[in-house]
């Protein structure tokens, strides 16, 4: 009867423990990324709505800049943002409003603040 074989010892692969914690790992930072794409574009359209919403009655039914600015930080405020910058340039024929808005950031990824731009003809 010849002798048990005995196993050899490799490096080769990982222990199903080290698998588990890499997977894990990875998983919990694409759902982190995930969270903070979906916080960032949200706030992107949430400053596009209220910079146009701020153009548009600057614009269409002259009301002054405080009013327009006061129109988009309602805007803002009805999704949640509640701190706005808001500049407004009134020209001949155009009106363009800016808002910008501080982004919650989870982990120091992506952008701290989005900002977006409306430039509305004016009515006569």
């Amino acid at each position: 009867m010849s002798p048990p074989a005995r196993r050899r010892l490799t490096d080769r692969g990982l222990s199903e423990s080290v698998q588990w914690t890499v997977l894990a790992s990875t998983t919990v930072l694409l759902v982190i990324g995930a969270v903070q794409l979906a916080i960032v574009l949200h706030a992107r359209s949430v400053v596009a709505n209220a910079s146009l919403a701020a153009a548009e009655a600057r614009a269409l039914f002259g009301a002054s800049d405080r009013a327009a600015a006061d129109t988009a930080r309602a805007v803002a405020s009805q999704s949640g943002i509640t701190s706005v910058s808001i500049s407004t340039t009134v020209a001949p024929a155009l009106v363009t409003v800016t808002v910008t808005a501080p982004v919650p950031v989870l982990v120091g990824l992506g952008p701290r603040e989005v900002s977006a731009t409306a430039t509305v003809p004016k009515e006569p």
